[in-house]
């Protein structure tokens, strides 16, 4: 679980916001880390163009292996606000 550990607050945030199905409007470079370090992968949705081609929306998702290992690295590591 040290993979969590080494990411910086904004790439932590990303990750989170991923982690619930809110992957757009993200650095593409902050994108990019996460899928080179294995944590979200790139999905995609294509539709037929209207006469330009096709039509390909990127969108991220976290799979579930490390959506299972996130949940339980954040349950040892909640911060607690009184």
């Amino acid at each position: 679980m040290k993979r969590f550990c080494n990411l910086t607050p904004a790439q932590l945030r990303v990750f989170e916001q991923v982690a619930v199905n809110q992957d757009k409007g993200h650095r593409p470079a902050t994108l990019a880390t996460l899928v080179a370090a294995g944590l979200i992968e790139e999905t995609g949705e294509e539709w037929p163009g209207d006469g330009w081609g096709v039509l390909r929306v990127v969108r991220y998702s976290v799979p579930p292996a490390i959506h299972a290992e996130w949940c339980a690295w954040r349950a040892e590591n909640v911060e607690v606000v009184e």
